[in-house]
């Protein structure tokens, strides 16, 4: 495997299952790109699942955001599965309404989102305010 940032890194382990595998990289391990990433992982798309279902079609969009939640479940198991200490936390994420999308659109996001049983919850003004998120 020649890189041994994350990418190199991970696909070494799964090629490990069944292969002698050796990393060659020009610096230390992480030490490249990784090291200077933000190193936050999300398995939200760039495209609200809605606005992805308008442009590939919502079998396809539900498909990759499924897939999106699923790697990065995969993730979590694995640094647990081989105690990495990496500091691994999740987060949730907020969205809030604006010019592009409206309270209505953010509504029907987490509802789209919740029928895939992927976590989501919509906070009206009030809810909000009461610092439940």
């Amino acid at each position: 495997m020649v890189g041994a940032g994350i990418s190199g890194a991970f696909t070494a382990r799964e090629l490990a299952r069944d292969h002698s595998v050796a990393v060659l990289d020009r610096r230390a391990p992480l030490m490249g790109s990784t090291m200077a990433s933000t190193a936050l992982l999300q398995w939200e798309i760039d495209l609200p699942l809605t606005a992805l279902g308008g442009r590939i079609g919502i079998a396809k969009a539900r498909r990759a955001y499924a897939r999106s939640w699923s790697a990065v479940q995969a993730l979590k198991r694995i640094v647990e599965d081989d105690r990495i200490p990496c500091g691994l936390a999740e987060r949730r994420s907020l969205y809030l309404a604006g010019d592009e999308y409206g309270h209505r659109a953010l509504k029907t996001e987490a509802e789209a989102r919740a029928a895939m049983d992927l976590p989501s919850e919509y906070l009206d003004g009030p809810a909000c305010g009461k610092g439940s998120a």
